[in-house]
């Protein structure tokens, strides 16, 4: 049920967004960057309780021209951390990871403004380390955020695979290229 409100949300969001957009300045073809943050799961699972951890990114776009589409990929490193409910346990939390890289797109709602919203869907394949085992599921990957004077992102993203491994993410990140281009 929280997933399918967070999908929800982001929808509003992105239609709202959708309203107030503007006809997209041309900008410089390619760019690309590296992003932080933290990561948590959204629920409760298996007696444990959520708890914050870490992730990180580095990512490349191809800004359509004469759109405000961008097409990317994306690579980076996710870790889930959760905390043990019963206080008898011996351990103090579990930890999974994600390797991940996955296909993306975006529609930019303010293309080369100072300050861009945009909204996007990533689809991929994640390598987990999951309770001490290695497998490979796909996964797809809702987002939204800001672009601030061109070079700075905050994100918010979801990673929605399958059962106690669904994230969210808030991550602040660094974006090189995909400024608007001199007029000649």
């Amino acid at each position: 049920m929280n997933q399918t409100k967070l999908i929800l949300s982001a929808l509003c969001l992105s239609s709202a967004l959708w309203a107030y957009s503007s006809e997209p300045l041309p900008v410089q073809r390619f760019e690309g960057g590296l992003s932080v943050g933290m990561n948590i799961p959204p629920y409760h699972y298996n007696g444990e309780s959520p708890n914050g951890a870490m992730s990180f990114e580095i990512n490349g776009r191809y800004n359509i021209p004469s759109t405000a589409w961008d097409l990317g990929i994306s690579a980076g490193l996710s870790i889930i951390s959760w905390d043990p409910e019963d206080e008898y346990q011996y351990t103090c939390c579990n930890s999974d990871s994600f390797l991940y890289q996955a296909i993306t797109s975006h529609y930019n709602f303010r293309q080369g403004k100072t300050f861009n919203p945009y909204a996007g869907l990533g689809v991929g394949i994640a390598e987990i380390d999951f309770a001490a085992t290695n497998s490979v599921t796909g996964f797809l990957m809702p987002e939204v955020g800001l672009e601030i004077g061109r070079h700075f992102r905050v994100n918010l993203s979801g990673m929605i695979c399958r059962k106690g491994l669904n994230t969210m993410a808030l991550s602040i990140g660094f974006v090189i290229g995909g400024r608007p281009k001199k007029s000649k």
